[in-house]
């Protein structure tokens, strides 16, 4: 596990009254960020006194301001609970205050506290949020430092190419931005994705030029926590690398940096490798002498990754030194954290540490149902990881055949400008010429923007068509099978929608329907996604929602569609919907399934009456 590095958002708004011009705001923004990074500990002291001043002045900016300083604050130091705490107030205070800036920043650190808790399928959701509200507010640099984080979580579930993207996309903004700062953070990101347990040698090398490139971006702005975690991740490297010597010296310097920094978080983070140092050395005493005082720490902080990779490597010495005792209750405590944090990546640690163990003790028949076990979770593990990389590859090979329809597009367009321009010259000529080219230029242009979007869009609501929307829910359920988050499939028919058609005319049903789906996707969140199924009927996908949510969107939606008014409709004649939902429940629950029973839920809906849901 490399250390987790906190990514500071930018730009904040620290003036008091009104905020201040985006040069100067970036300038205040870099001097907390030099706080945070040189001394994270003054830095959360300096924060409380801004807070309690705030308080006591009633000053509700100077309070923000505290809660943000201490946020970052507390990321560094992986101070989970406190972080919550302060995110969870931080949203609240930056909505009173509609600061957006601020409110994306907190929906990313408690996105990170809880992804330190081994809570990802909330961690992602919070880092959605945070990334849509950014872009919802144009905050490009803030989208690129959800994205950062976002990498670290990928790389945590093991979706290895989509942390790599996510880190190369946030290198990318700041590249183009020339923030040198940034993208330090960015590259030691990116090296953390090729310094995984699983990573080659020429992965590792990788790691270790961007790590040293990081160093040298940071150059004179580096602070002793920026290089604390620097000198750790390329302490990390080296190990894997089999350089001890270099991986000790790296060790010793983020050591060094976390006691003068009172951190006792990083020391801990060091500690645990200095125990898998000293017991690849042959010096399980010590090696366990290390993993013990790493162990109280993440205990104490609540990382329960952490606490259960350290266990795992407290049993692994233990049965060197042949203490059995012990050996299975660090294992017993190992397993049990496992159940808490289901993820397939550490499942395969588990079976393969417990596999050594039992094997160590003679115990062959243990040792072997680890060993089956291992094999079965590496497979699901080989299986979840080529459905990821199909989906990928599909999403790129759309995005690319998008993009490529996009540029003939432009061309065409830059064409038909060109030829706008010799049929206005041409006027002198002869007027009747320039209508006839005019208009054949003018079908021929929307003829070819209707060929770039009838590969995914309904040419008349502009929602994905029915064959996207039914790609895109496939994708989240093989998603979901990989991080085992929440999915749930709805599907929706417009109520006595064959009735409008015969009153009121085919046209203003096509009206509706356009009124329905724009309403949906500017009330739905950035990872739903609503199409057309068929006539009136939609399908929503909805991932990371279970059912419980359901009654929330439900309203939401239906009060947003009662508000709108549609041309053509009495204003006293509502537009109604009913929608039947279903939750995935299990790796045999496919997509077929999943939406015969949202259908069935959807019939007793209306059955019921209409203008309801129903759940199954």
């Amino acid at each position: 596990m490399l250390r987790f590095l906190a990514i500071p958002f930018l730009p904040f708004v620290l003036a008091f009254s009104a905020p201040a011009p985006a040069a100067s705001a970036r300038d205040e923004t870099r001097e907390l960020e030099l706080l945070v990074s040189d001394h994270p500990k003054k830095a959360a002291r300096d924060a409380q006194a801004w807070l309690a001043e705030g308080q006591r002045t009633r000053n509700r900016h100077l309070e923000l301001k505290g809660l943000r300083l201490q946020a970052l604050a507390f990321e560094q130091v992986e101070d989970t609970e406190r972080l919550l705490e302060v995110a969870l107030r931080g949203i609240a205070l930056a909505r009173e205050l509609d600061y957006p800036v601020a409110e994306v920043q907190f929906l990313a650190a408690r996105g990170t506290a809880r992804m330190l808790e081994g809570k990802y399928a909330d961690a992602a959701r919070d880092y959605e949020d945070a990334s849509r509200l950014a872009l919802q507010n144009k905050l490009e640099d803030d989208v690129a430092r959800v994205n950062i984080n976002r990498s670290q979580l990928f790389l945590t579930l093991g979706r290895i190419p989509e942390s790599l993207d996510s880190a190369m996309r946030a290198y990318s903004h700041f590249e183009l931005r020339g923030d040198s700062y940034a993208m330090a953070l960015s590259l030691s990101a990116l090296a953390n994705v090729h310094s995984r347990d699983t990573a080659s040698a020429a992965d590792l090398s990788r790691a270790a030029e961007l790590h040293q490139r990081s160093l040298e971006l940071l150059g004179s702005n580096a602070g002793r926590y920026d290089l604390s975690t620097d000198y750790f991740n390329l302490g990390t490297v080296y190990l894997r690398l089999k350089d001890r010597d270099k991986a000790r010296g790296y060790f010793e310097k983020s050591l060094d940096a976390s006691r003068g920094l009172e951190d006792p978080v990083g020391e801990a983070y060091v500690h645990h490798r200095l125990g898998t140092l000293a017991r690849e050395q042959g010096q399980p005493k010590e090696a366990l002498a290390f993993q013990d005082k790493a162990l109280a720490v993440f205990k104490d902080k609540g990382n329960p990754v952490m606490e259960l990779r350290t266990q795992l490597a407290r049993a692994e010495v233990l049965s060197v030194l042949d203490r059995r005792k012990e050996t299975l209750e660090a294992l017993d405590s190992a397993r049990v954290l496992y159940e808490k944090l289901q993820s397939p990546r550490l499942q395969s640690m588990l079976h393969e540490v417990a596999a050594d163990i039992y094997a160590r003790f003679g115990d062959y028949e243990k040792a072997f149902a680890e060993t089956k076990a291992l094999r079965e979770a590496e497979r699901l593990r080989e299986e979840i990881a080529r459905e990821e990389r199909s989906a990928e590859l599909q999403a790129r090979f759309e995005l690319r055949q998008k993009e490529a329809e996009n540029a003939l597009l432009r061309s065409r367009e830059r064409e038909s400008e060109a030829r706008n321009l010799a049929l206005v010259l041409s006027l002198l000529l002869s007027l009747v010429v320039l209508g006839a080219l005019g208009a054949a230029l003018a079908g021929y242009v929307m003829r070819h923007r209707q060929v770039s979007t009838l590969a995914a869009r309904d040419d008349l609501t502009g929602i994905a068509n029915r064959r996207s929307i039914l790609e895109y829910a496939r994708q989240q359920r093989r998603r979901r099978i990989s991080d085992g988050d929440a999915l749930t499939i709805a599907v929706i028919d417009l109520d006595h929608f064959k009735q409008i058609n015969d009153d009121l005319g085919h046209a203003v049903g096509d009206k509706v329907l356009v009124a329905f789906a724009q309403t949906c996707t500017q009330q739905l969140r950035a990872g739903d996604r609503l199409g057309r199924f068929g006539g009136e009927e939609f399908l929503l996908v909805m991932p990371g929602a279970d059912l419980a949510q359901v009654p929330y969107v439900f309203e939401r939606l239906r009060r947003a569609m009662h508000d709108r008014p549609v041309e053509g409709v009495p204003a006293d004649r509502k537009v109604t919907f009913s929608l039947g939902a279903t939750e995935a429940r299990g790796l045999a629950d496919d997509l077929e399934s999943l939406i015969q029973r949202a259908d069935r839920a959807l019939y007793r809906a209306k059955e019921a009456g209409r203008d309801r849901f129903e759940t199954g």
